[in-house]
């Protein structure tokens, strides 16, 4: 029999019921949704406040940033600004300590740089230690030149042999940058130092990168000016040492052309003596090879003083008024009769425009233009020599041009260097040191003019000058005026220690009608001035016991007012400047010729009218 039915029954809720669990329920949801967005907030909030921070901190690294690179830029000693950097920087990390190592010349050490909060007891310890790959943080880092980053100095392999000088310390974390130069070549550690173990964040690797970044800043600054200051002290020396070296050699050379122009002074002023005399026409010829030869040794001495101060940076100009077609006409006078004993024509034309008055240096000029027509002379057998003046009153031209042997294309590119000629066989043929035109080009070129070469071998040059002198209308003074020669017979005392040089200046003043009194030095000549009248007086400068530096300068000071020309054979710029400060009133080189002393006497005795 089956079982009998059971009649169940089904409870449906009410609708207040359903209403209430709804309620419920969506209270339930908005509680969850406003705890999410608070959650949300907060999480926002949380963010923004680490953002924030992050900008802040990124602030306060460029800050620090821009004091350290402040003092490097403002010369701080090294040591002040690495010690900077460390502080600055553990500032910024809050919890450790940091140092700075830098690596020896010989790049096996790491030397003591900066590290003011760590025990000194460690940091004398680690100061010197050898680089390594496994040699702590700072070692390993040196030697790989990659960052070391040691969690736990107490277990890390790397720090083994060195934890016994780190523990005691209560440092128990370390990692430690490469420093790099501008080359990435490195030149130091930059550490940071933690008293617990630890693994470094990327704010903290960010610090220690900028750590290295600024004392690889520093380093390589301070090295790069300590070599600028090496490179300097060397470049001074070197240039005291060239000016030492230079002043020894014009020394040298003043000292040569003093004792050669001594002798020549005898060899001249006697030949200038005896051609005043009648001789025989063989004899005279004689004397006139003298003449020349020794008139060649004087040019060559010359030569050399001149391209020695060239060289020295020591040539001087003057600059004054003078008459260019006058200095043409004394230049031509020189010459003519060496044209005339050769059959050549000398010719000279100034072009109307440049007849006036120039301001400039003259002698300088007139040298210029002796040594281009004393070539032209030379190296011409037949035909003509010619110089002429073209331009107008902003730009002049001096062409001096001949009909000589010319000069080769190969050869033109060489003449103008110092003891150079167009080949050995000129030399041979015609002498010189090949000094002429080397200095004349330089002097051209410190009075701003240029000089240029035109030639065809076996038809002659052209050398062509180009200068820009400025007119002035004030009196020219090239060429002295000339005057009556002086009748009266004068009493002179000539101050000179050479024996030879006193008998040739006296028998020239004498053969000139003056009188002499000769006195062998300086103290000497103070007691003949002293003790006598006299209307001129000839000092030599370079004599025993004293000088005619001092005694000219003695007699000044008590009160002698007699004309002193120096007659010396000191010839420098500055050898003429210290006679006259010294009180002179004249200056006469050596060697002397008759002309020359009667030129001098007489221009004395014009000043003192």
């Amino acid at each position: 029999m089956s079982a009998p039915l059971t009649n169940t029954a089904t409870v449906i809720p009410s609708q207040d019921k359903v209403s209430s669990d709804h309620a419920a329920l969506v209270a339930l949801g908005e509680a969850v949704l406003v705890q999410g967005e608070a959650v949300l907030v907060q999480g926002e909030a949380a963010l923004v406040q680490g953002k924030a921070a992050l900008v802040k901190d990124r602030a306060a690294l460029v800050e620090a940033e821009r004091r350290i690179l402040e003092m490097v830029a403002t010369g701080e000693p090294l040591d002040d600004i690495l010690e900077a950097v460390t502080r600055s920087l553990e500032q910024q990390a809050g919890d450790c300590t940091s140092s700075i190592l830098l690596l020896d010349d010989e790049r096996k050490r790491l030397r003591h740089g900066a590290a003011p909060s760590l025990p000194v007891e460690y940091a004398r310890a680690i100061d010197g230690i050898e680089i390594g790959p496994a040699v702590g943080s700072c070692g390993t880092a040196a030697y790989t030149g990659q960052v070391a980053i040691v969690e736990d100095i107490e277990t890390d392999f790397r720090w083994a042999p060195y934890k016994h000088l780190a523990l005691p310390h209560g440092l128990r974390a370390c990692w430690s940058y490469p420093i790099r130069d501008s080359r990435q070549q490195v030149i130091g550690t930059f550490a940071q130092y933690y008293s617990t173990p630890a693994r470094p964040s990327e704010r903290h690797l960010c610090i220690a990168r900028t750590g290295a970044f600024l004392a690889g800043v520093a380093i390589e600054n301070r090295r790069a000016q300590e070599q600028l200051i090496r490179d300097a002290e060397r470049l001074e020396q070197a240039r005291q040492s060239a000016e030492a070296a230079a002043r020894v050699k014009s020394q040298f050379l003043a000292n040569m052309s003093h004792e050669i122009r001594t002798p020549l002074n005898g060899i001249l002023g006697t030949i200038s003596l005896i051609e005043a005399t009648e001789v025989p026409a063989a004899c005279r010829e004689h004397l006139e090879t003298i003449r020349a030869s020794g008139e060649s040794l004087l040019q060559l001495v010359n030569d050399v003083l001149d391209f020695s101060k060239i060289e020295a940076g020591r040539v001087e100009f003057e600059s004054r008024p003078f008459c260019l077609e006058e200095l043409v006409a004394e230049v031509r006078r020189i010459f003519e009769p060496q044209a005339a004993a050769r059959g050549l024509g000398l010719e000279c034309r100034v072009a109307p425009e440049c007849r006036g008055n120039f301001e400039g240096d003259p002698s300088r000029l007139r040298q210029i233009l002796l040594n281009l027509i004393s070539n032209a002379v030379k190296f011409t057998h037949q035909g003509h020599v010619r110089l002429e003046v073209n331009g107008d009153e902003r730009r002049q031209t001096i062409t001096v041009s001949d009909t000589g042997i010319g000069i080769s294309d190969e050869a033109r590119q060489a003449i103008f260097e110092p003891f150079t000629q167009a080949d050995s066989s000129t030399t041979r043929r015609f002498g010189g040191t090949g000094l002429g035109l080397a200095i004349t080009r330089q002097l051209v070129g410190l009075m701003g003019g240029e000089l240029s070469v035109e030639s065809t071998p076996g038809q002659g040059s052209v050398f062509q000058l180009e200068l820009s002198l400025r007119p002035c209308d004030s009196q020219a003074s090239s060429v002295p005026a000339s005057r009556e020669p002086n009748s009266k017979a004068l009493r002179i005392l000539l101050a000179e220690d050479n024996a030879v040089n006193q008998k040739v200046a006296r028998h020239l003043l004498e053969r000139l009608g003056h009188s002499v009194d000769v006195v062998a030095n300086g103290r000497l000549a103070l007691t003949a001035a002293e003790s006598s009248s006299y209307d001129l007086i000839l000092m030599d400068c370079h004599m025993p016991e004293m000088d005619g530096l001092e005694a000219a300068a003695q007699l000044r000071r008590l009160g002698a007012t007699t004309e002193i020309i120096a007659l010396t054979a000191n010839v420098l710029a500055e050898d003429r400047a210290r006679c006259f400060e010294a009180g002179m009133n004249g200056y006469l080189a050596k060697p002397v010729t008759l002309e020359r002393l009667r030129q001098a006497v007489e221009e004395a005795i014009e000043r003192r009218r």
